[in-house]
């Protein structure tokens, strides 16, 4: 009985879909960069701040690799 439940627990960890997973992680990280830079920018710093053109960089970055995953699923 213990060997069925392994078989079964087996074959429904290999039909996680991968590339949805993913797009799903980048778009939390890309929401939470973008919640960031907000944060940021409300407490006073500016575009020009170091921490702010960090964080443009990074939310161009993720937006790109969801675009790229979105094109080629």
């Amino acid at each position: 009985m213990t060997e069925r439940l392994d078989v079964i627990g087996n074959e429904k960890k290999q039909q996680v879909d991968e590339p949805a997973l993913v797009r799903k992680n980048i778009q939390r990280i890309l929401n939470e960069w973008k919640t960031l830079k907000r944060v940021q920018l409300q407490s006073g710093k500016t575009e020009d701040y170091p921490e702010i053109a960090f964080l443009n960089k990074k939310i161009q970055e993720f937006e790109k690799d969801l675009r790229t995953l979105q094109t080629n699923p």
